[in-house]
Order: structure tokens, then C-alpha cells, then sequence
């Protein structure tokens, strides 16, 4: 008996019985494989005065989940008289070869695991492993730190589970996986090229940082970089508020998923330190797909306020100068200059004649100084 995979050639040479007298030649009468094994187009046909490896490279293929026979019948021809010989019938098993799962093809996001198990296809004998031939990674796409070596022999139906790769072009692109399915007879299937469409993922636009003075609203429309697909909306992951500033009441809720680019434009923080402080916004894009972006980190630095010092209010006879000089509090940032912007005379008052003009902006601390009043 002659047992074989699927696929390959059968190998079959004929021969006399060791008491018989020898051959010189061979009569292929014809074959009969059972239902289920296919012959491959280049089999050779029946013939007479043949050689003892006329068949052997036959080949047939049987994708069903059992052994399956083809029988030869075969008659031998001696050399010296020229007698032929009683029929033979040599029977050939060609074991099963796995046929992938050919709906292994899947759709997933920039650098989300694919989660492709690998499977035959529920009608052949079952894969006892996996042979994994090639990955064609096209440019754009880059594949994962821990993404599984290949080529690889005889692995596990989750050995690429856990691939993930990261598409930051404007474009879905495809990676493909080249498999091989082997039963527990050594016999291998036919290879299956597996698709795995990585769909794009939004990048943020890294130049949206920005300076902007205590108490102004931020203006950040948050936008992509031009380069990658563009972002349906957004996710504010967080918002890291130091100490020293003072988130305006009507700021916007964080964390938020799905708004719009403008979510954040009029947020404003207050601060009345000496120095500029940093509100840091953490933002994903979101594609029209629904794949997020890596975050990023946008930094609003928000320049100090002078406060005026609130010792500055004095008492003095009619028609003195008030000697006010402007001056902060001595905690907040110094102010370079002043903007008076109202000055209040109640009845009864009357101002000097060389009080200065109010309102006035960016004037210097002594502006006030020689104002007068007639009471």
C-alpha cells in the first residue's frame, strides 16, 4: 500500500512479484479514484509498453476530511516469451490537505490589534498548524513593535492575533498575510493570501500651541496636520490645570468624546502669579471611520495679569494732589504700564482744570499724580 498527501506526486513505480519473471514493460489500463479526489490535468493517460515510473508523477487532490483511494490497474509484459500478465490493481490513499477559511479577511483601525484567527474552511481535515510563508507591508503602513516574527513554521491559529499596524496616510492600505495550513499527516494545503485593510487614523496638528494673556479665551480650533486623513472629530482625553491658574467657570467639560473642533475656543484660565503657566490639553482626532488618533499634547501657556495693588485709596484736603502712584499688589507680575479707564466725580467735586485726561491707556504710574479736587 502507498499512502501520500494531497498535492503531491504519488511516486508509484511498478514492479513484478520477487518469484515472477521480470518485466520489460508495463500496460497502464486505467485508474479509478473515489468520489472526492480530483486528477490534476497533467496525469498521463492509460497506454501500453510503458515504463515502471509511467504514473509516479501523478497527482491528485482530495480537499474532503478522510483518506481517499485511487486504484491503478496495471499488467505486466516478459521479456523473453512476450506473455502478458494478469491484471494488478494497486490502490494509492491520498490523505486530505486543509483548505483555509477563505472569509479571513478583516477591516481594522491604525493600530488596532487585527484579531485574525487563523481557520480552514469547516469542510476539510483540520489544520494541526499553520505555516506562514510572507507579510507584504506596503509603504505608508507601519508594522508593530510587537508584531510576530515571520517567515514561521507550524504555528498556532492566534500566532498573528495580535499584529497591529499604524496608517497615518490620508488612504486605507492593505497588508497581506501569506498562510499555509498542514494537518496532522504532514500534508499541506494550498496557501491563502489573508487581507488585512488598516484603515487611517487622524493626526493632530503639532503647531497649535499658543500664548495668550490671563483671562483671554484660548481661540484653539483644533485641526489635523494636513498630511493624514482628516479628523471627523475630536476626544479631549484631559486637561492639566498647575496650581496658579484659575479655570474660568464656564470652561467646557473634560473629559468629552466626539466634539467638534471648536469645543475648547473659549476656555480661559486666570492668572494673577509673576509668571506665565502652562494649561496642557490632551486631544485625540477621531476619523469619518471612527479610528482615533495617537494624543497630543497642546500647550497653552497663559501669560500673567498685574493686580492692582489694593492699598492705593488715600484721604486729602480740597485742592490737594491725590500723589497717587499706580503700583501691583507685589505678588502678581509687575505692570509695565496702565490704562485708566473711568474716573468718577460725584456731585459736589469739582476736578482741577489740569487733572489729566481719563480714559487714557499705557500711561505711567505717576499719571494720577497732581490731579486735584474742589470740594
Amino acid at each position: 500500500a502507498l499512502t501520500v498527501c494531497s498535492g503531491d506526486a504519488i511516486g508509484l513505480n511498478f514492479a513484478t512479484a520477487p518469484t515472477s519473471v521480470a518485466a520489460v514493460s508495463y500496460d497502464y489500463v486505467g485508474s479509478l479514484p473515489d468520489p472526492g479526489l480530483t486528477a490534476d490535468p497533467g496525469n498521463v493517460l492509460p497506454a501500453n509498453t510503458i515504463m515502471a515510473g509511467y504514473v509516479a508523477g501523478d497527482v491528485f487532490t482530495n480537499t474532503t476530511n478522510i483518506p481517499l483511494n485511487v486504484t491503478y490497474e496495471v499488467r505486466g509484459t516478459a521479456g523473453v516469451t512476450g506473455c502478458v500478465g494478469t491484471s494488478e490493481f494497486i490502490v494509492v490513499t491520498i490523505d486530505p490537505e486543509p483548505v483555509m477559511n477563505p472569509a479571513l479577511n478583516a477591516t481594522v483601525c491604525s493600530d488596532e490589534a487585527i484579531n485574525v484567527t487563523l481557520a480552514t474552511n469547516g469542510t476539510s481535515v483540520l489544520a494541526n498548524g499553520y505555516n506562514l510563508i510572507d507579510v507584504t507591508i506596503p509603504v505608508g503602513l507601519t508594522a508593530g513593535g510587537g508584531n510576530v516574527p515571520f517567515p514561521a513554521i507550524s504555528v498556532v491559529d492566534t500566532y498573528i492575533a495580535g499584529d497591529s499596524y499604524n496608517n497615518q496616510t490620508t488612504g486605507s492600505l492593505v497588508v497581506t498575510y501569506e498562510v499555509q495550513p498542514e494537518s496532522a499527516a504532514g500534508c499541506l494545503g494550498e496557501i491563502e493570501l489573508i487581507q488585512v485593510t488598516i484603515d487611517p487614523e487622524p493626526v493632530i496638528n503639532t503647531t497649535l500651541d499658543k500664548t495668550i494673556c490671563s483671562d483671554e479665551a484660548t481661540a484653539l480650533v483644533l485641526s489635523t496636520n494636513g498630511l493624514s486623513v482628516a479628523a471627523d472629530n475630536y476626544n479631549i482625553i484631559d486637561v492639566t490645570v498647575p496650581a496658579g491658574l484659575t479655570a474660568a467657570g464656564g470652561n467646557v467639560l473634560i473629559p468629552f468624546a466626539g466634539v467638534a473642533d471648536n469645543y475648547l475656543a473659549n476656555d480661559n484660565y486666570n492668572n494673577v502669579t509673576a509668571a506665565s503657566i502652562d494649561v496642557i490639553y490632551e486631544v485625540q482626532g477621531v476619523s469619518a471611520d471612527g479610528c482615533a488618533g495617537d494624543s497630543e499634547f497642546i500647550i497653552i501657556t497663559i501669560d500673567p495679569e498685574p493686580v492692582l495693588n489694593n492699598g492705593l485709596d488715600v484721604t486729602l484736603c480740597s485742592d490737594e494732589a491725590t500723589g497717587i502712584t499706580l503700583n501691583t499688589n507685589g505678588t502678581s507680575v509687575a505692570a509695565d504700564n496702565y490704562n485708566i479707564v473711568s474716573v468718577t466725580i460725584p456731585a459736589g467735586l469739582t476736578g482741577g482744570g489740569s487733572n489729566a485726561p481719563v480714559p487714557a491707556n499705557g500711561v505711567a504710574a505717576d499719571y494720577l499724580l497732581n490731579d486735584t479736587f474742589t470740594n
